[in-house]
């Protein structure tokens, strides 16, 4: 459905007994705007509100199609004064009934289906006789912008996975190049007899002391400008 021409407020008012405002009151505020060409309301069972609608269909002051719908006709067919959810929903009397508030909605000249089935149906043909007659103007669809993913969907779909435990700052492989310190890494051994300022010891040239890990490839600052640490292994 076009719902961007098709939809212009929905207010859900409830059925309690003492409500902060009617159907009518919003039913007479669409009535009143020139953008809105038709009414959709739905009733319930119970309460006499609905009558509001029936009189304001005879006296002119609702001339727009209106589309509505008392739901709780089922209510014949379960014990008397059964209460439907809240204070209002409870039929006292025959006209406060869903099949007499249709009857009489429909009387007074308000499209009433002959279920709850039919109410889509019906203010889908009634927007597309105004279209036909004219008044309302076709409105360009567009297409509407992807919702993103829940993020329990997302993981159940392997879209994305936790963040790692460990971080390491000191080396970074993200690059063509591995880097530690931000010196590229270019060969799995050490330069024997090196100093390393940062450790004040050097190695012994007759030692067999290999580095496990790389090679810093380029000057390395005294004292070095980032925190440094090399695992070595002797063999």
């Amino acid at each position: 459905m076009e719902i961007q021409q098709e939809l212009f407020e929905g207010i859900a008012i409830g059925g309690d007994r003492y409500p902060g405002s009617r159907l009518i009151d919003h039913l007479m505020r669409y009535e009143a705007n020139p953008k809105i060409k038709m009414l959709v309301a739905l009733g319930e069972i119970g309460g006499t509100d609905e009558y509001a609608i029936v009189d304001a269909l005879k006296s002119g002051r609702i001339a727009k199609p209106i589309v509505v719908w008392v739901t709780g006709t089922a209510a014949k067919l379960l014990p008397k004064g059964l209460q439907f959810g809240h204070a209002g929903a409870m039929a006292d009397s025959a006209r406060e009934t869903a099949d007499a508030k249709n009857r009489a909605l429909r009387e007074a000249g308000a499209i009433v289906p002959d279920s709850y089935e039919d109410f889509d149906k019906e203010i889908r043909k009634t927007f597309e006789n105004l279209k036909k007659e004219g008044k309302i103007d076709p409105v360009e669809e567009f297409v509407p912008p992807e919702v993103p993913l829940d993020y329990n969907t997302a993981i159940r779909l392997g879209k994305v996975r936790r963040p790692t435990d460990v971080v390491v700052t000191i080396s970074d492989d993200r690059g063509d190049v591995p880097t530690f310190a931000l010196f590229s890494i270019v060969s799995p051994s050490i330069t024997r007899n090196s100093t390393l300022p940062f450790s004040n010891s050097s190695f012994n040239k007759n030692s067999r002391t290999t580095c496990a890990c790389f090679v810093i490839n380029g000057p390395i600052p005294s004292p070095p400008t980032n925190p440094m640490i090399i695992v070595f292994i002797v063999v």
